[in-house]
């Protein structure tokens, strides 16, 4: 009994060391290829055969999958797309797809990813640069070249064709414009929107319900979404407001009146006069601004308050207004948001909620909280919308980003505010109009992100 274990365990020594010389011998043999095949790949380099380079390298991959071996393998690539012919897509792609499997394999990604970032961006294919460029951001440290061409790939604008001599800012989903001609509505990707087509001498922003004011051969009307006029003026109207809460701010000889659905005269005159919102509107008498109600009633009184391009002067409950010599924030109810809030001046609030604001002849940005954002250095600012605000300096405007970063140089003679389609209506210089300068549509290529 006693032999027949020892038997046993000398055969199972014996399988077992069988097994181990068989298993190096095949590793052995396995390296020995790997070696050979580095040879061949070196000398196949060296003549230009880098199809047969190419695939020895990936041989030395399938054995090896080492960081070494990827960097070889994307070099090779490189060299076969410099020596082919500039018609050869092929070792173009060949190696735009190395650099991407790479990328993953490799401790070092950013000089690969910003190598191939700017091949993708060579075919106008920002949205893959971008991707390229976001994923090693998220996974691992990059360096500051690759930051650098992050934020160009990201915030990369081209400026639209079309020009405009008058805008006004996007409300309602709706731009007005007018293209030296005619007013007209634009949507928010700058398109014309077709159910308002019509050479109108002028049009109001939309307001409620769709409705807005067109004015078309001296003649100016109240009309609602479904085209069906509901008033009629017996003026010719050249400038108003938006529609709000059945009344609409429009001027008349050099003064502004509210005038109801029926384009009846209610409320007025006023030197400027706000859209209504919340039974409230902002308007201005004497130099000095006041809050009324909806029948006229002054409710508190201001030194100046804040009102956009659209004509409101309050959004998301929040008001931009001057007391006391300083600009600050009130709710609703016209109380003071935050004591501490306290500038020389500001622009508008946003959806964005980080608001210009100067101090000492310089501009900055501070959020609702009263919390400075970014600390006043430009000339003049106005206040972030998806994710951007525009800055001035030497006289011209670009964009900033969250992290004061320039993402949009400084070129514009002024600026509105990026929508979320990732558009905006910038000012240009444009000798050829009569005015001398141009309203046109600045489009982040790949969107708001």
């Amino acid at each position: 009994m006693k032999i027949k274990r020892i038997l046993l365990s000398v055969l199972i020594i014996g399988i077992v060391l069988g097994a181990w010389v068989n298993n190096a011998r095949v590793a052995t043999t396995k390296l020995i290829t790997y070696k050979n095949n580095e040879k061949l790949m070196e000398k196949y380099e060296k003549e230009g055969l880098y199809d047969r380079a190419i695939s020895k390298c990936q041989e030395m991959l399938d054995y090896k999958d080492s960081e070494n071996n990827w960097k070889k393998y994307v070099q090779i690539n490189k060299e076969k797309c410099q020596s082919a012919d500039e018609a050869d897509d092929t070792a173009f792609s060949d190696y735009m797809d190395a650099l991407d499997n790479a990328i993953k394999r490799v401790s070092d990604k950013s000089s690969m990813a910003i190598e191939l970032a700017n091949l993708y961006i060579e075919r106008d294919d920002y949205q893959k640069a971008y991707d390229c460029l976001n994923y090693v951001k998220e996974n691992s440290k990059a360096s500051d070249e690759l930051e650098t061409l992050y934020l160009k790939t990201k915030y990369y604008v081209e400026l639209e064709d079309d020009q405009y001599t008058e805008i006004s800012s996007l409300s309602n989903g709706n731009y007005t414009a007018n293209n030296g001609i005619n007013w007209t509505y634009l949507d928010e990707t700058g398109e014309e929107s077709e159910d308002k087509l019509g050479e109108w001498e002028y049009v109001s922003p939309i307001g409620d319900e769709g409705v807005g004011l067109r004015t078309k051969k001296n003649k100016s009307r109240l009309i609602d979404s479904d085209d069906k006029v509901m008033g009629i003026f017996d003026f010719a109207v050249s400038t108003a407001g938006k529609y709000s809460e059945e009344k609409i701010p429009v001027k008349n000889n050099d003064k502004y009146y509210y005038y109801d659905s029926f384009a009846k005269q209610i409320l007025g005159p006023y030197e400027f006069a706000s859209t209504f919102c919340d039974g409230k509107a902002a308007v201005e008498v004497d130099n000095k601004w006041y809050i009324i109600d909806d029948k006229g009633n002054k409710i508190k009184e201001f030194e100046d308050v804040v009102v956009n391009m659209a004509g409101d002067y309050i959004n998301e409950g929040v008001m931009v207004a001057k007391k006391d010599g300083k600009y600050g924030l009130y709710d609703s109810d016209l109380s003071v948001i935050k004591k501490d809030i306290k500038y020389d001046a500001m622009d508008i609030y946003t959806t964005d909620g980080l608001i210009a604001f100067e101090k000492d002849g310089k501009w900055g940005y501070v959020n609702k909280d009263g919390k400075v954002i970014i600390k006043p250095q430009y000339e003049q600012a106005k206040s972030f919308s998806s994710g951007l605000g525009a800055v001035c300096n030497g006289g011209r405007w670009g964009f900033v980003d969250a992290n004061n970063n320039l993402v949009i140089e400084y070129k514009y003679l002024d600026t509105d505010y990026f929508n979320s389609e990732g558009k905006c209506f910038v000012k240009v210089e444009n000798p050829y109009s009569d005015e001398g300068y141009s309203w046109q549509i600045l489009s982040l290529v790949l969107g708001v992100k």
